[in-house]
């Protein structure tokens, strides 16, 4: 048995990651095991675990996984399991959990124990060792409907499996655990107290890492001590005031999704940051259609984020020390904000990658938000950041496009070109911005509430902007959105959407410039990955949305890129497409 279950969770973490329950409540299983156990992994349901890992390993076409699936599955035929019935998984020690096996035990469903254990070739009697596929493992009757079964007989012995922590684990993973559990097929439960030092050395050598690389990229001392004292600050904060740590996934023909969560401590910082949600929904339907590679809204109206938000830019600008522009300020005066990313004409390498952009922000007063920017960009004009001159430009007066008044603004950004980097600077403004070297474009209010800003001064694109912050745009209308919307959570604080197919478009023209034409047949339509943030009640997660036909293409363009040879792969015909 432990080698079928090694090979089931296996099947179902695909990369090594631990993974567990669904359920709408605290399962039975998860009753049973202590609250302050460093790692459980709970199963609501066992064949509605088996079904979707199945099919999350079909989608990523992981036999290997599916082979262990299907021995696992096989033994829930067995006289006197309880199929339909909660599992859990208790890890009981991460000391040294990279190099040896840590001590565990599995709580498995059973309608009649005894029969389960005389057909394995036990006695059903007491702790005994049972010998499963040539591997010692001990089992012992838990009761309630349980068999208590560990690789470690000590282990076992020491394990009372008691019921009555329900309340517990439910106070401990909050509103955010208990909607993970609702929303995935799996999750999993670990304890910070027993990840905070491990985390903090990790952070300790990354942010040594990071000093180095900001280093060698030419950035002053001052400043990357001051952006590396900021991210520690944030580090040793989560460390101290998270509780519980989460992690779910859940599957299906579609594809796979994957969220990652925390719950923080009561009265802490972090929690009072995500006491609040939000509606980020809202937001993305004021955003434009047409085609696009990359789209988000956020909703920092909440008292908790915003506070959080404005504080950490205010860190960011003294860290950043760019004179002139105080995004503290900015997110003060605003309650979110949504962003589409279009296509350019241009292309990759035609130059404006970005003049498609179009931007809406949502605000209690348009007026003073305009004006808030104004100053700012009249406050940077000939300032000097680390050898970067800035030009910038505000036209206050305003011009009539489609019936609003809009401002012109536009931003030059000359290098020194005695300092590193600098020619590789030069180069890429006018891939970003076009022939004019810089950000341009127009902001102009929509509505009392709402202010648009675009990245080029075409006016069908600022009236094309307006019309969709103040009668909703075609962007959140789109079918693929729209399903993965559908998979994401009901009230985000955040939403994102990444277009793999337009992006692969864009790429593939440059390819060929460099390396010749790429084999590679891109479909007219790729469902977006899709990503979104949740919070309420001193918790958030992170939840990814990884589509089906996104990871065909992702596998069918490395097969290209390697038939290439030539510098895109290790060339000379075709290959065997890489395992996802």
């Amino acid at each position: 048995m432990k080698t079928v279950l090694s090979r089931a969770l296996a099947a179902v973490v695909v990369a090594g990651l631990p993974l567990g329950v669904a359920a709408a409540d605290v399962p039975e299983a998860l009753d049973r095991v202590p609250a302050d156990t460093p790692v459980v992994i709970s199963i609501g349901n066992v064949n509605a675990f088996f079904d979707q890992a199945d099919a999350i390993a079909g989608v990523l076409e992981q036999q290997e996984a599916q082979g262990g699936i299907m021995m696992a599955r096989s033994m829930l035929s067995m006289p006197g399991i309880n199929a339909d019935g909660s599992a859990a998984i208790a890890i009981l020690s991460i000391e040294d959990i990279e190099n040896e096996e840590p001590p565990m035990v599995i709580l498995v469903p059973v309608t009649d124990y005894n029969a389960v254990v005389t057909g394995l070739g036990g006695s059903g009697e007491g702790l005994e060792a049972l010998d499963l596929e040539g591997e010692t493992v001990f089992v012992k009757n838990a009761g309630e409907g349980f068999a208590a079964i560990s690789p470690q007989e000590d282990t076992l012995a020491g394990f009372a499996a008691e019921g009555g922590n329900s309340d517990d684990h439910e106070d401990r993973i909050g509103e955010t655990g208990s909607r993970m559990s609702d929303e995935n097929a799996v999750l999993v439960i670990a304890n910070m107290e027993h990840l905070k030092e491990p985390m903090l050395e990790g952070w300790a050598e990354g942010a040594q890492n990071m000093q180095q690389m900001m280093a060698m990229g030419g950035a002053p001392a001052d400043q990357t001590q001051a952006q590396v004292e900021m991210i520690d600050g944030l580090v040793r904060g989560f460390a101290e005031q998270a509780d519980r740590g989460l992690m779910g996934m859940a599957g299906g023909d579609y594809g796979f999704s994957v969220e990652f969560g925390v719950n923080f401590k009561e009265g802490t910082e972090f929690a009072n940051t995500f006491a609040g949600g939000g509606n980020a929904s809202e937001l993305m339907g004021k955003l434009p259609g047409g085609d696009y590679l990359f789209a988000y809204a956020m909703d920092f109206s909440s008292e908790g984020l915003k506070a959080a938000m404005t504080k950490l830019a205010a860190m960011n600008e003294q860290a950043s020390q760019i004179p002139g522009l105080s995004p503290a300020g900015f997110i003060e005066n605003a309650n979110g904000m949504a962003q589409v990313m279009g296509v350019s004409p241009g292309g990759l390498m035609g130059g404006g990658l970005l003049t498609a952009t179009t931007a809406v922000i949502q605000t209690e007063d348009a007026d003073a938000l305009i004006g808030q920017f104004s100053e700012q960009m009249k406050a940077a004009n000939d300032q000097v950041v680390n050898g970067i001159s800035m030009t910038t430009n505000f036209n206050d007066a305003g011009e009539d496009v489609a019936g609003t008044t809009a401002h012109r603004w536009s931003m030059q950004m000359l290098p020194d070109m005695s300092q590193p980097g600098a020619m590789q600077m030069q180069m890429m403004m006018p891939m970003l911005f076009g022939p004019t070297g810089g950000p341009n474009g127009y902001i102009a209010k929509a509505d009392a509430n709402d202010v648009v800003v675009t990245y080029s001064t075409k006016s069908d694109m600022l009236e094309k902007a307006v019309q969709s912050a103040t009668n909703g745009g075609a962007l959140a209308q789109d079918q693929l959105l729209k399903q993965q919307a559908d998979r994401l959570h009901s009230d985000p604080i955040m939403l994102a959407y990444v277009d793999g197919g337009a992006i692969m478009n864009m790429v593939l023209p440059t390819i060929a410039m460099f390396a010749g034409p790429v084999n590679l047949d891109v479909p007219e339509n790729v469902t977006p990955l899709a990503m979104s943030i949740a919070s309420g009640d001193g918790g958030m997660s992170f939840r990814t949305v990884v589509p089906q036909d996104l990871i065909t293409l992702g596998k069918d363009a490395g097969a290209a890129f390697g038939a290439m040879g030539g510098g895109m792969g290790p060339g000379g015909g075709a290959e065997e497409a890489p395992s996802f």
